[in-house]
């Protein structure tokens, strides 16, 4: 199965709208668009107060439209959970914050993550909880995602909405692999310098605040 946890806040700022609109191909053509420095300074006033929240509603758009193909593409192999997505998928499943629910939830299954509104780091709380839950982390490209997902880069991690279908076709047509990329991906996170400990460190310090 391949499974997604998550709330996605509807976008209704007319500035916002017009950059998708008007970005829309490219920013689906090339993931890591959202975190380029240069685009945002040539599309908006860098400097205004605004420019988080125009950076957090591109993210929830993306999110929409990928997750309308992981719905059309997956079927009833698509687990979504977030209650606020019952008005586009009514299979979708209600918001459940019980820590062992979502742990059974993501072991052993793809679990699609698409970064954190609020960075442009693979690592926070929800990719740090499908590692440990025993799920396979399949995320959309960030700015460190080299670094952390290092062997399983070209495996795991999708740098656009056609990567994704054909990572998604390669999982669907060799699902005797996924347990070898569990096992890697495990002796990525428990070993060199960047340990496993360290990141639920940051974790419960997150969830703390």
């Amino acid at each position: 199965k391949f499974v997604y946890i998550s709330e996605n806040r509807n976008v209704e700022n007319q500035n916002s709208l017009k950059i998708w609109k008007e970005n829309k191909d490219q920013f689906l053509n090339d993931l890591s668009l959202i975190d380029d420095m240069k685009f945002w300074k040539k599309t908006i006033d860098i400097n205004n107060e605004n420019g988080q929240s125009f950076y957090i509603d591109i993210k929830s758009l993306i999110r929409f439209e990928l997750v309308k193909v992981l719905i059309s593409t997956l079927k009833d192999k698509f687990i979504l959970v977030g209650s606020n997505w019952k008005k586009y998928y009514p299979n979708a499943l209600d918001n459940n914050y019980s820590v062992k629910y979502i742990e059974n939830l993501y072991r052993g299954n793809i679990c699609i993550d698409f970064g954190s509104k609020n960075s442009e780091k693979c690592i926070y709380p929800r990719s740090c909880k499908i590692i440990e839950s025993g799920g396979l982390l399949f995320q959309g490209i960030n700015k460190d995602s080299k670094e952390i997902f290092k062997n399983l880069f070209d495996k795991t991690c999708f740098i656009s909405l056609q990567d994704m279908k054909e990572k998604i076709s390669f999982f669907l047509n060799n699902s005797d692999q996924i347990d070898n990329f569990l096992i890697t991906q495990q002796k990525n996170f428990e070993t060199d310098e960047f340990n496993y400990k360290t990141i639920k460190k940051v974790e419960n310090f997150i969830n703390n605040i």
